[in-house]
């Protein structure tokens, strides 16, 4: 509660005191009255006809008004009569907490000694540490036993200087604290706090008139994570810091950590930090709502040299870029190649790891990927190594490749004619390509599957989509000599790791025979179907249909346009879909592959 006249101020805890604390939800630990007995001089957004002088016997009316509801005050430590204050507050197990000041360290220091416990919001509304005139920031970093809290909001002070005061104090003196107004949580706008106008932009709360800080707008979540981020201390200290330190300064023994004894009061966090939900005295009290429904996916697009624009010219792409050689719909590496959900904003790395369960698909990272490409000359000659080779010397995921060509009639390198290894690498060494390479005509609705180590590249004038795992490994092994106009260089080549990891022989890769089949109203067609690496296919249909799987799927639009459920679709989109997901209606004429991962069972 900020400062308020007295006949206000008794009003207020009056009302507190009849207050029942609820049930379930948040626990309501009690009041914190920031004031009155401040100093005018550092008022902040306290009213100044709340701030007065220190009443002897007004703490025993406030508890007494509050039915023991009151935790904490904050009161200016050069005060007259601070020592009977603080001596006061403490029969009524009341902390007493320093700002709004205009104290000298030696004043504070005094306080200090006379059984303060420590300092509301550190560094804001105070006298700071100069080298001249010491201030209560002074007597904080000196003393060694009293509480400091910290506004971690990056604003407030600056994450150097949070860092600065961990180093200093330690995460045993530290409580970090939003210092949240009641614009917290609302988005940008504006609202009245303590009677000013003010504006919320950005998650900073300012002033509307002269722009000066107003108060804060994070969760206590927010803050948990910034001390992390400031700091980089350890999760447990972090915790420390924003749950047990809280605890111990309102000497609330029942709460502030897991142990025989206290209640079951905790939250469960994901791998970002989010609340995934609440427990108060081992009841769950909040639950996270994770929306089951469709995901717009926008995809990532690559310039490649050899790369045409007959995916801009026939799904609508827009990009800056010479040519959009590589479009990839489904990818998730982070920090790297990764899609964007349309509805949240979240990059697809992001979204997995948020809402595991909405894929269900046991794995540490989103397992899937597709990408289409448009080859209008030809790409380099290349392979993939496996799972064990490229964990082994690169850290990554190997990667399989099935490719299905959406249009065009052209060729592509599959395989090889050697058969030894002596014979290959002879081959290689000679630079014969021509003798070495296998070549084989492919047209719109074929499907080759690529295993790994499979030697490949595809020609010129086709367009094709290819299904993986999320994985972007290539060792290349010839690219024509050419300089990229871009980088004005030569592709880097990997002999060696090619020589790892080529089949011997490989002259036996065909197209897959397809065997189409048609099931309420779709006729699906499956490319590839293999537990632990990737399941694809496609779906066409005439007027209208249905589809389902148990596991989640993405589905990307080659042909056509309609909608999926209620949500419209055109041609070069792309849907996430979550597992246990209701059968999806499709209507409007249309060829939609898909992409799923599963760990067990036939589809």
């Amino acid at each position: 509660m900020m400062a308020k006249p007295r006949h206000i101020e008794r009003e207020f805890l009056e009302v507190y005191g009849k207050m029942d604390v609820p049930e379930d939800g948040a626990r309501w630990i009690g009041i914190h009255n920031e004031g009155p007995f401040l100093n005018l001089k550092f008022k902040a957004m306290m009213e100044a006809e709340g701030i007065r002088k220190i009443v002897k016997g007004e703490i025993d009316d406030d508890v007494q008004l509050t039915k023991n509801k009151l935790r904490m005050v904050t009161v200016a430590p050069e005060s007259e009569g601070i020592e009977a204050f603080i001596e006061e507050c403490h029969h009524h197990q009341v902390a007493v907490m320093f700002a709004h000041t205009d104290a000298t360290a030696q004043q504070t220091l005094h306080a200090l000694a006379a059984g303060g416990d420590g300092f509301t919001h550190l560094y804001n509304a105070m006298t700071q540490h100069t080298h001249r005139n010491p201030g209560a920031v002074t007597a904080a970093l000196l003393e060694g036993d009293s509480f400091c809290e910290l506004i971690t909001d990056g604003f407030h002070i600056d994450p150097l200087v949070v860092k600065l005061t961990y180093q200093i104090l330690g995460s045993r003196r530290l409580i970090c604290i939003t210092d949240a107004n009641p614009a917290k949580g609302m988005g940008d706008g504006e609202f009245v706090f303590g009677g000013v106008e003010c504006v919320n932009v950005g998650r900073k709360a300012l002033t509307k008139d002269t722009g000066r800080i107003a108060g804060s707008t994070i969760g206590m979540i927010d803050a948990f994570k910034n001390i992390l981020e400031f700091t980089g201390c350890p999760i447990e200290e972090a915790v420390e810091m924003t749950s047990v330190n809280p605890a111990k300064l309102l000497k609330l023994d029942k709460i502030g950590g897991l142990k025989p004894g206290k209640f079951a009061d905790f939250t469960v966090l994901d791998e970002r930090y989010d609340v995934v939900s609440t427990y108060r005295e081992g009841k769950k009290v909040f639950q996270r709502e994770t929306v089951r429904k469709l995901y717009k996916i926008l995809p990532v697009f690559n310039y490649r040299i050899w790369g045409g624009n007959r995916l801009k010219e026939k799904y609508g792409y827009v990009s800056d870029l010479p040519n959009i050689g590589e479009c990839y719909n489904v990818i998730a590496m982070k920090g790297h190649l990764d899609c964007t959900v349309e509805a949240t904003g979240q990059k697809l790395s992001d979204f997995f790891t948020a809402h595991r369960d909405l894929f269900k698909s046991g794995t540490d990272e989103m397992p899937v990927r597709t990408a289409m490409a448009n080859p209008v000359i030809p790409m380099s000659i290349q392979l993939h190594p496996d799972d064990a080779y490229a964990m082994k010397h690169e850290g990554k995921k190997g990667k399989p490749d099935g490719v299905y060509f959406i249009e065009g009639e052209g060729t592509m390198v599959l395989g090889h004619t050697a058969k030894t290894y002596k014979e290959f690498k002879a081959k290689v060494d000679a630079k014969a390509f021509d003798e070495l390479v296998r070549v084989i005509p492919v047209k719109a609705g074929d499907f080759v599957d690529v295993p790994y180590g499979t030697l490949h590249a595809f020609g010129g004038g086709v367009t094709l989509i290819e299904f993986t795992q999320n994985a972007d490994l290539t060792y290349r092994l010839y690219d024509y000599d050419r300089i990229d106009p871009i980088t004005k260089n030569r592709r880097t080549l990997h002999i060696r790791q090619v020589l790892d990891n080529i089949r011997i022989p490989n002259d036996d890769t065909r197209p897959v025979e397809l065997h189409p089949f048609e099931k309420e109203g779709v006729v699906q067609t499956v490319f590839h179907d293999e537990p632990g690496v990737y399941t694809a296919g496609k779906l066409e249909i005439q007027n209208e249909g249905t589809f389902r799987l148990d596991e989640f799927y993405f589905l990307t639009v080659l042909e056509g346009n309609g909608k999926i459920d209620d949500q419209e679709f055109k041609a070069g989109e792309t849907w996430f879909v979550p597992c246990e997901y209701p059968s999806i209606k499709i209507t409007g004429k249309s060829c939609i592959a898909y992409v799923t991962y599963r760990r067990e069972g036939k589809i």
